[in-house]
């Protein structure tokens, strides 16, 4: 933080500085230079008669500096005293009138880039032609940013008119934006608006951190349904993967030996029934890559029956994969977040109009100080709360 607000203290520094040098060098040395004979106005004379009464002021103060200072220093401690009774509290960085808005579209499923369009395009028409907005820009599939959700299957930008043209706030055409695509199926929509300063994510983040991921899921599931429940959040996400399956094939490499076969000549013949095997390379002249060549079954064959009536070739004969391996279902990842070198699961939310982040992740640390965590696992928090603390610690 302090990188990012050190250039405006520098500034007014050297404002300051060169103010200085102006009225007390090149100022007084053009008045020598270029006299101008005094005029008296009335503007003149309502000065004069203020700079006299300030004089007589700080006069009458001078002669009693203890109660002048006491007085003082009085006054701060009401001032603060009356903020911690009545204020509403701190916020990192105020929220600002943005100029973009985005909506981001978020569907379950692995889903081919084809599907996700046909999908994100249900939510584009309803906003076309939306009020304030000037130009609508879509984008398909996931840009690999920072914890962004894996359900995620593109967003869509709303970049506003001219603030002062009589446009609504962006809190209503958000508001109107998602009334017109919250309700469609299969489908959900999460509003993303700028924010001031140099934060990154959402305002609360709290980071689950432990051995493995089998052990932090319940725990992230708990802390996002605790999320939801505190007035004020919206938009709760974590970066969990999605549930889903993959099949692994695992080989009994002895058995694969007495049967003549190898760990290669086996995956050669599972890519066959999955991805396809690569059988050589092409380059048409036309081009200055080179393809590949690639055998594949039809692809209603690319199926697990398939795949356990394949054979791989042995100097013996044909001997079926399923003899010499075992397919074995196990959950699905596809990406494993790390912290501090332990497995981390991040959920964080976004706040509503009103909100403090603080307030958020003081009832998150109650809750958390009752509940009992697994053993090796721990929650630490992030985001708008964090800078704050270590910026107020500074």
């Amino acid at each position: 933080v302090g990188e990012f607000m050190k250039f405006m203290p520098i500034t007014l520094f050297y404002v300051l500085v060169a103010s200085w040098f102006m009225a007390m060098i090149y100022l007084p040395a053009l008045g020598m230079i270029f006299p101008r004979p005094p005029a008296a106005t009335a503007q003149e004379d309502f000065y004069s008669r203020l700079a006299v009464r300030y004089v007589a002021l700080l006069k009458s103060l001078l002669l009693m500096p203890y109660k002048v200072v006491g007085a003082t220093a009085g006054l701060l401690v009401v001032v603060i005293a009356v903020f911690a009774v009545a204020g509403n509290g701190v916020e990192f960085f105020p929220r600002i009138e943005p100029d973009r808005v985005q909506l981001v579209v978020h569907a379950k499923g692995d889903l081919s880039l084809d599907s996700k369009d046909k999908l994100v395009r249900q939510v584009e028409a309803p906003l076309v032609g939306l009020d304030g907005v000037e130009t609508l820009i879509t984008q398909v599939g996931a840009d690999g940013g920072r914890m962004e959700p894996s359900d995620k299957i593109g967003n869509l930008t709303l970049e506003l008119a001219e603030w002062g043209t009589g446009r609504p706030s962006a809190e209503t055409i958000l508001a109107t934006a998602l009334a017109k695509v919250g309700n469609i199926p299969g489908l959900w929509v999460e509003q993303q608006q700028e924010r001031a300063g140099p934060q990154q994510g959402k305002p609360v983040q709290g980071v689950v951190r432990g051995p493995d991921l089998a052990t932090l899921r319940p725990v992230a599931q708990q802390l996002k349904a605790a999320l939801e429940s505190i007035p004020g959040t919206r938009d709760v996400t974590d970066n969990l993967p999605d549930p889903g399956i993959e099949w692994n094939v695992d080989v009994d490499r002895e058995r694969a030996l007495q049967a003549g076969t190898t760990l290669a000549g086996i995956g050669q013949t599972v890519r066959l029934g999955t991805n396809g095997a690569i059988l050589g390379k092409y380059r048409p002249n036309d081009r200055k890559e080179e393809l590949d060549i690639v055998a594949r079954f039809q692809t209603n064959e690319r199926t697990l029956t398939t795949l356990d009536q394949m054979t791989v070739a042995t100097a013996g004969g044909r001997v079926p994969v399923q003899d010499v391996s075992t397919r074995v279902a196990v959950p699905k990842v596809d990406v494993v977040h790390r912290m501090d070198q332990r497995t981390a699961i991040t959920v964080e939310a976004d706040l509503q109009a009103g909100a403090l982040a603080g307030d958020v992740v003081n009832a998150l640390r109650t809750g958390l100080a009752s509940a009992k965590l697994p053993p090796g696992v721990d929650v630490v928090f992030k985001g708008d709360q964090d800078k704050q603390d270590r910026s107020s610690s500074f």
